[in-house]
């Protein structure tokens, strides 16, 4: 389970493991018509209790729910690759759009990933955009990541095909 994390911004906002007293409030947040591309839509009940139970119970990976004076308001997290690609932490995030453009998602994931890389064996984040979407590559890069690949028709999204930008960030080197 992640440690609770407080982030330097003007709100109230914490990064906090998931609760099951989330519940209620993951689904009104989940389902705001802007996230119906990143998440399943309607987000249902039995989504968000699943989701709960594999934030709770996950040994590798890394889930914070993004909470402003306690309550959540989005989503942030690293699951952990295996195998030949051990080591590297694939990227996700998601905010109630009534918190969009006020820097939260950088403050947070920059905290975020620089937890993860200094105390987890994770050596590599890696978070794959869809080329339609440059504020999710601003997020990234004032987070700390750099565009390292553009995957040409990677991602339908809609009925359209898109290509997908990588970004990364990296453990120090010591």
């Amino acid at each position: 389970m992640p440690e609770t994390l407080h982030i330097p911004h003007p709100l109230n906002l914490v990064l906090r493991p998931w609760r099951g007293s989330d519940l209620a409030q993951l689904i009104t947040a989940a389902n705001h018509p802007q996230l119906a591309k990143l998440l399943p839509h309607p987000y249902s009940e039995a989504d968000a209790l699943l989701w709960l139970h594999e934030a709770a119970t996950t040994q590798h990976d890394l889930f914070w729910a993004i909470t402003v004076d306690d309550a959540p308001v989005g989503g942030i997290g690293f699951r952990a690759m295996q195998w030949s690609h051990a080591g590297v932490g694939v990227v996700g995030y998601w905010l109630t759009p009534a918190y969009w453009q006020q820097g939260i998602v950088p403050a947070c994931l920059n905290v975020a990933a620089k937890h993860a890389l200094e105390n987890t064996p994770l050596r590599r984040l890696e978070a794959g955009v869809y080329s339609s979407n440059p504020a999710s590559m601003r997020v990234l890069e004032k987070a700390g990541f750099t565009r390292e690949a553009e995957l040409k028709r990677r991602i339908i999204a809609k009925g359209d095909v898109l290509d997908e930008i990588i970004y990364a960030r990296f453990r120090p080197e010591a």
